[in-house]
């Protein structure tokens, strides 16, 4: 689903809202923080306006296709969901697909008459007196446009994945999962001890197994044990792990180059660390 929008990127609410010249708060990013900043601040009576470049919750979006969300996965049994009143509480969810949750919310921004201006890329901020002024290029216009706020919500995430510094020609390394059956029929690596990477080697081992590929999936990451996740998370990796047989993971290991081998294929290379013990 997309949202509807004025020419200009403004969110077509269900009931419009008319800003001030100077808002109370201006929210910088449309993803899962920023709007539940956005909601709080609507619940709390303040005039606020979320500034998204790529689109509403454009982070989920791209994860990978069907993926399911599960409020536990990113450390939900250890935090508690933002406290708020009955607005936030709209925000809250069982465990549910990415792409249903993205239109769940875009359709509470316009119900809740919650201000977004899409397609707008935030380029500076600068205090004048006791107000802050945030610089703004509107894509879809091809404008400038300034915000005044008295205060301003930085909530614009990691947004580009961190990028392999090592030897070689990376252009064909992933740095994010869109679908997992693009990697059946062939071994598989995944590089890192996160959420997003235990939830990408699941996510290949599951589509391997459902094409009866018998190719590995491998795991890297630089640690001695297995990462740590959330227990929902763990326990959904444990069930792939023993029940799909075809994780291999690998601790004190990283990358260190792009080779190629004698196929003339290129192949990722890997350091691994053999740690011994002396009594």
């Amino acid at each position: 689903m997309t949202a509807a929008l004025e020419a200009d990127g403004t969110l077509i609410l269900d009931s419009p809202v008319d800003l001030p010249d100077c808002l109370d708060l201006l929210v910088v990013g449309g993803g899962p923080a920023g709007t539940a900043a956005a909601f709080r601040a609507k619940e709390l009576g303040l005039s606020c306006l979320v500034l998204e470049f790529d689109g509403l919750l454009k982070r989920i979006r791209d994860y990978p296709k069907d993926k399911l969300i599960l409020p536990s996965f990113g450390g939900g049994d250890k935090m508690q969901f933002p406290a708020g009143g009955d607005l936030v509480a709209r925000l809250y969810f069982d465990p549910i697909d990415k792409d249903d949750m993205c239109e769940a919310w875009t359709r509470e921004y316009r119900a809740c008459s919650v201000p977004a201006k899409i397609g707008a890329e935030f380029t500076a901020l600068e205090r004048e007196g006791d107000v802050w002024v945030a610089g703004a290029w509107n894509h879809r216009n091809q404008t400038r446009e300034t915000f005044k706020a008295k205060h301003v919500a930085l909530a614009l995430g990691r947004g580009v994945p961190r990028r392999f510094d090592i030897p070689g020609n990376t252009e064909g390394v992933a740095y994010r999962l869109q679908e997992a059956s693009h990697y059946v029929g062939q071994p598989a690596l995944v590089v890192g001890g996160g959420t997003s990477a235990a939830e990408a080697v699941i996510a290949i081992s599951n589509a391997k197994v459902e094409a009866e590929d018998p190719c590995t999936v491998h795991w890297s990451y630089r640690g001695s044990k297995m990462p740590r996740v959330s227990k929902a998370l763990a326990d959904v990796f444990f069930s792939a792990y023993v029940g799909n047989g075809n994780i291999r993971y690998h601790p004190h290991s990283e990358p260190t180059a792009v080779v190629v081998g004698p196929d003339r294929s290129e192949y990722l290379s890997l350091r691994i660390v053999r740690r011994v013990d002396v009594g």
